[in-house]
Parts: structure tokens; sequence; C-alpha cells
């Protein structure tokens, strides 16, 4: 048995009914059937509006007995004798039927009435009717669909047809009409707003838009579908130009393959044929490999509400799409001017390229997958009108888990807050603004070499060393998203031997600095070493690392740290072994988790005579 899982709004239905009717064509005579318990206690976007005659309705299944299919794991073939529960988006060209018929019965046997007919009737008379279709409402957050149909890419499309359709109508569809009235210049009065169509009654906002002749449809199923089901044979449709940010495990690239060949994809950020000459912001991008998300980055910074900004993005030889995307957009925009790195240099030294570059009177570096709010430079030039520091921590946002962070009060000289062993204050760049005179002189200082990950430790202390003053802004301006970093993919014994010796290298070089400008901070760099150890235990191998590879890692750390950085959490593992061998166990020790792993006698002596050779020399 095949059953289809339905959830979400109209749009999504319908691709789902899609994929059912798919699955009943290339699947003869299986039994197939559908379940909407989705919507028994949510009424989102109307509930559940198809009309679905031919397959049957599943009440009640036991769950257990059937294998669950999503977007990731489809594959091109099921036995029909299986039970699968297929429970995804299916938003993808493959399963697209080359029949409408049975979409177009679903709307045909409704009726327009009331206004809708009013509005029907004005669609008809015009002969070169445009639905716009804005979504804003649940999208202008979203971490997967946000800041893709912005507001620059509607000015963009609006522009395009006015310069090739003779007297165009406007028929507007948005859930937000009055930030429509405000911010949208449509350049003539012809302009209808759709309004009245809510709960079950958003059906017909998609009938309404399919009988306009043009489309401009923002990345949404919604008016995906509208536009889907007019059948005139020259329909235009402009389309953003691409449709989620960025692949991820609840939402698999699903509507990432809808957009069709006759779509015309718009650019979303404002067309600017000149640079900024004299910034109050320059923002530093440094960028490899990231031709998945780096789009969102673009389009956040390019959108920024506050207008004298440049973004300098450097692109260290990236071997994905990356470097042509940038210059794709930079070709669009020129306030994003695009270094090529002709050699991986690590992200230390791309922010170096991008610091020596910037023109602006303040700098801010940002990590290539990371993203600012649109309002974010607005917000950081308020405060720094009012008040005159090197230095201004704002606040993030952990995406896509929401979890908002806020700058830590901390009166004492920063330098020494960051070497602090037991300081809350984290040695991280990208959530701050800098002087721009301040940057330049502390990274002229920091040597080059390559890494990707620990530098934010050594460049916040060579920052902090020239900077002399520090402000608090309280609002969450950043987006630091997990997922795509080093610090937050799964880690091989490979993997972490090169990220002790990045370490081991930030230490170095943090001492050398300390030794030559401030020699009587010398000793705090034990401080510092105890917490990258602390790190590369508790974070690199006992949470990111792969089981067979945590006791190989363990064993690799004396070739890059020292012996009094490690004495703490090799003694904790000793001990944690002994007790687990004797039966006395602290089950709240962090480590106790992979003690079953160096159980075996020849692992478990190999640590002994490590722990001995490290601790127990007289």
């Amino acid at each position: 048995m095949f059953i289809i899982k339905f959830t979400g709004g109209i749009g999504n239905q319908l691709f789902q009914y899609n994929f059912l009717l798919w699955l009943d064509k290339t699947y003869l005579h299986s039994d197939i059937r559908y379940d909407i318990s989705e919507y028994k206690n949510v009424c989102d976007h109307g509930g559940f509006l198809l009309p679905i005659t031919k397959f049957k309705r599943i009440k009640h299944y036991d769950k257990k007995k059937f294998r669950i299919v999503s977007d990731s794991d489809f594959q091109s073939s099921f036995s029909p004798d299986e039970n699968i529960i297929f429970d995804g988006y299916w938003q993808k060209k493959q399963f697209l039927l080359d029949s409408l018929n049975v979409f177009t019965e679903i709307f045909s046997n409704k009726k327009c009435t009331g206004q809708n007919s009013v509005y029907k009737n004005a669609i008809e008379k015009c002969e070169n009717s445009v639905s716009v279709h804005i979504r804003r409402g649940d999208y202008e957050n979203h971490f997967i669909l946000g800041s893709i149909a912005t507001k620059a890419y509607f000015t963009n499309a609006i522009e395009r047809i006015n310069k090739t359709v003779n007297n165009p109508a406007f028929f507007v569809f948005s859930d937000d009409t009055e930030w429509v009235k405000k911010n949208i210049d449509f350049y003539t009065d012809n302009v209808t707003y759709i309004t009245g169509n809510t709960g079950k009654n958003v059906i017909y906002d998609i009938m309404l838009m399919s009988y306009c002749s043009r489309h401009v449809i923002s990345n949404s199923s919604f008016s995906w579908w509208a536009q889907n089901i007019d059948t005139k044979p020259n329909k235009q449709v402009i389309s953003p130009p691409y449709w989620v940010n960025v692949p991820c495990f609840s939402f698999v690239s699903p509507v990432a393959d809808i957009q069709m060949p006759y779509f015309t994809l718009m650019p979303n950020i404002p067309q600017e044929q000149n640079a900024c000459k004299k910034p109050d912001f320059s923002i530093v991008v440094a960028a490899y490999n990231l031709a998945h998300c780096i789009r969102r980055t673009l389009s956040t910074l390019l959108n920024q509400t506050y207008h004298n900004i440049e973004i300098i993005a450097v692109d260290d030889c990236s071997g994905d799409d990356t470097g042509r995307i940038l210059d794709e957009y930079s070709n669009v925009n020129k306030k994003l001017h695009v270094i090529h790195h002709k050699k991986n240099q690590g992200v230390h030294c791309a922010r170096k390229t991008g610091v020596q570059t910037a023109k602006g009177k303040y700098i801010i570096l940002l990590d290539g997958d990371d993203y600012l709010e649109h309002t974010a430079c607005e917000i950081l030039w308020k405060k720094i009108n009012k008040t005159d520091c090197d230095i201004y921590e704002y606040g993030f946002t952990v995406r896509p888990d929401n979890d908002v962070r806020l700058p830590i009060h901390d009166t004492r000289e920063r330098l020494i807050a960051l070497l602090d062993e037991h300081s809350a204050y984290s040695p991280t760049i990208w959530n701050k603004v800098y002087k721009a005179s301040v940057l330049k002189q502390a990274f002229f200082y920091m040597d080059d070499f390559y890494s990707h990950g620990p530098e934010d430790v050594y460049e916040s202390i060579v920052i902090a060393y020239f900077a002399h003053s520090y402000g608090i802004i309280e609002q969450p301006v950043h987006n630091y998203v997990t997922g795509n970093g080093i610090s937050t993919k799964k880690q091989t014994l490979t993997t972490n031997i090169h990220y002790f010796a990045l370490m081991q290298t930030v230490i170095e070089k943090t001492k050398l600095f300390l030794e030559k400008n401030k020699p009587e901070y010398v000793y705090k760099v034990e401080s510092l070493e105890k917490h990258l150890v602390h790190d590369a235990v508790y974070w690199f191998i006992n949470s990111l690392t792969v089981p067979e590879d945590i006791v190989p890692s363990l064993l690799a750390l004396p070739a890059y740290f020292s012996t009094k950085a490690l004495c703490p959490y090799f003694t904790e593992l000793k001990e944690n072994a002994d007790n687990y061998r004797s039966g006395k166990i602290n089950g709240h020790k962090v480590c106790i988790y992979y003690i079953k792993k160096i159980l075996p006698n020849r692992l478990y002596n190999k640590l002994r005579r490590i722990y001995s050779r490290l601790f127990c020399r007289d």
C-alpha cells in the first residue's frame, strides 16, 4: 500500500496531489491512498482544500508497518507490494504530469461569485493583465524561503513589464496589501488590489491569477500553480532568480527544481551601475565553496535599507560556482566588489585581503554562509552616530534554531577578558563592527598563515590590543548559520588532525605577538590553549567525530598541545575509564559515552601508558 501524506497550504497540496497522480500512473493497479490527518488540529492556510474523489482516504493505520519516504531519500523505483508512506513536498519536474486536465477541473468546478466575479470580469476585459503575487507574512524571516522575492525583485519585474508591455493592468495578490501600497511603485494608476479571499477561499486567488496573461510570481507554490494552470499559449512569467536559500535536512531543495524553461528570471537586488565612492560601511565577505548559500548573503547585503555601503567579497579560489555567482551579482550591482584569490589561502588571509581593500569608515567582517538583517547597517549607523567607539559588538541569531544571543557586558580590558580562561566572552570577530583605522592597523600587524576556523582567536587578540573603546548594541542584526562550517560538520581523524594543527598555529602566532607587543600577558596564552583544547575535546571529538575515529583523535592530541593544557582532560578520561572498569561510574561526565570504545585491554593500556608518559614524570 502507498499512502500520500498531505501537508501545508493549497500550493503544497496541489504538488502532493500531482505526485499522487504520478504514482498512480507509474504503478498501475497499486493500492494508493491519502492521509490528511495533518489538518485535524492545524488549519493554517485554509486547511485541506482539494476535492479528491478518485482515491480513498485512510484514517487509521499502523505506522510501524510502513516505511517512510521523503523528498531526500526518494528512489527511482519501488515495489508495489511495499508499505510506504510518502511524506514530502514532491516539487520536482520529474513528477509533473503532461496533462493539466485534473487540475483545471478542480478550478473550473468553482464559480466566482460576488466580488470575485467583479475581479474576474475586470481581468478578462484587460488585454494586458498582469498578476503580481507578493507573499510576506510567514516568508519575512523564513530561513529557507525569505530574502528571495525581495522589494528589489518586484521593482525590477514591474520595470520590465512597463518597458515591454503596452498599458499593463496590474492585479496584486498579497497577504500584506498595505505594505505593497507603501513600498511598491507600479508606475501607473491601473492597479487593482485583490482582497477578501482568506481561509478556504484562498483557492479563488489562484483562479483569478490564472486568468491573467502575464505573471510576476513569488518563490511560492501558490503562485507557481496559478501560472501553471494558465493554459494560454503565449503566457509570460517572471520568477525570482532562485527558489530556496539552502538545501537542508528539513527542506531538501524540493522547490528548487520547478523553475520552468519559459520563466524569465529577474534579479532580486537593486540594479546599480555606480560603486559607492565614500562608503560609511565596508562589509568584507570571505567565501570559499559556498555556491549553495552565497546568494542569500548577497541578497541581504545588497538590499540593505542603509545605502552608503560597499561589499567586498573575497573568493578564496573556490572549486564550485561561488566565484561565478559573485561576478554575476557584481555585474548587476557595482556596490559589490569581487576579489578572486588565485590559490586557496584560508579565511584569515581572505579577510586580510578584504580589509586592505576597504574604503569605508567602519568595517564589518562576515562569513559567506552567514547573513545580516536587511536593516542591520541602518541600526548600526544610528548607534555609531550617538557614540564614538573603536568596536561595537551586536547581537546575533543562531539559524535555523532562532536562538538569539545578545552581547555580554564586560567592563574589563578586552585583552584581559579574551585571555581569561573562565571568561564568558567569546573571541569571535564576525559579530562586531570596527572603526576602519583600528582594523586596518591590526591586520597590518598580523602574520599571514593558512587557517579556516580558529583564526578568530588570534585576530580578536590582535584587534583588542589596538582598540581602546567598546560599545554594545543589544539588537540581533547578524544571522549565524550552523551546518555549513567546519565546526558543525562530521569530523574524521584526518580532519581533526588538520584542525589541531591550525589550533597549534594560532597558539604560536598569538604567543609571538604578545611576546613582541605585550610580554606581561604571555603567560595568559596557557588559558587560551586550554580554551582551544576544550573545543577540540568536547566539541570536535566528542560531539562531531565519527565513532571509529574518536579514540585515535584523542590519542593524537599530545602531538599538538602542551601537557599542562591536556592534563585536565586526560585525567578525567583516565578516571572515567578506571571508574567504568571498577563499576564506579559518573554518568554526568561528558566523556563517559565514549569510555566503552576504549575498554578493550589493548586500547585501555595504551591510554594508561600515554597518561603516565605525559603526567607522571618526576
